[in-house]
């Protein structure tokens, strides 16, 4: 499970993810034991602030934008601060805070180099709000509304350069077997109508088509 965790983890892995943050010291260590093939793991300092249930945004300076999450007993204060790893000094800084703190919420990177944020829960209730990030500025600029609150949700930066946000949960037990899409152009959500919730896995394929496995339908059957 997430273990909120101020400790921070570089995988010298030439192959998948280069970064992970939010790491226990305990889990590194039992990473470190079944590493082979002379991948190896460092921790390397600690964030500003423990987190969990983040997001981590590899961004095109290099930097990796970290958003986000929750701290405290049982994950109880949701954090709308912003820190900024970066891979040259493996050093963070504290970058500008977001404009609603959020935790469980999607990061997708956009064309133009900015990081859309959206959704999430806020210690009381589900998420509709969505912001951008500048890193060129270090601002946030308000980006409109989803089509409905999502704690949870999954998304995936489309071909076209649009976001496709799916399922997720309204924040009162509920599951959201919908899908929408965000347009950078417009800064507006579209409904795209009914996908799966709880399928945690979504995958763009080379011709520009998503693929959503697994998860839940509106009903709450498993499928396949």
């Amino acid at each position: 499970g997430l273990v909120p965790a101020a400790r921070c983890a570089l995988l010298g892995v030439t192959l998948g993810m280069a970064v992970g943050v939010g790491s226990a010291t305990t889990a590194m260590r039992a990473l470190q034991r079944e590493l082979q093939g002379g991948l190896s793991v460092a921790l390397i300092g600690r964030m500003a602030a423990a987190r969990a249930a983040h997001q981590a945004t590899l961004i095109r300076n290099g930097s990796v934008l970290i958003t986000g999450g929750c701290t405290g007993q049982h994950c109880g204060r949701v954090l709308g601060s912003v820190e900024l790893f970066d891979t040259a000094t493996d050093s963070f800084r504290s970058a500008a805070p977001m404009g609603t703190p959020r935790a469980s919420h999607i990061a997708a990177l956009l064309p133009d180099g900015r990081v859309l944020v959206a959704g999430g829960w806020d210690g009381h209730h589900a998420v509709a709000s969505a912001e951008i990030y500048d890193p060129t500025t270090d601002r946030w600029s308000p980006a409109g509304r989803m089509t409905v609150a999502r704690a949870s949700p999954i998304a995936v930066p489309l071909a076209d350069g649009r976001v496709l946000v799916t399922g997720g949960g309204d924040g009162r037990l509920g599951r959201l077997a919908s899908a929408e899409v965000f347009d950078p152009v417009t800064a507006r959500f579209s409904s795209v109508g009914r996908a799966r919730s709880n399928h945690y896995l979504a995958t763009r394929l080379a011709d520009g088509r998503v693929l959503l496995t697994g998860g839940q339908d509106a009903h709450g059957e498993i499928l396949r």
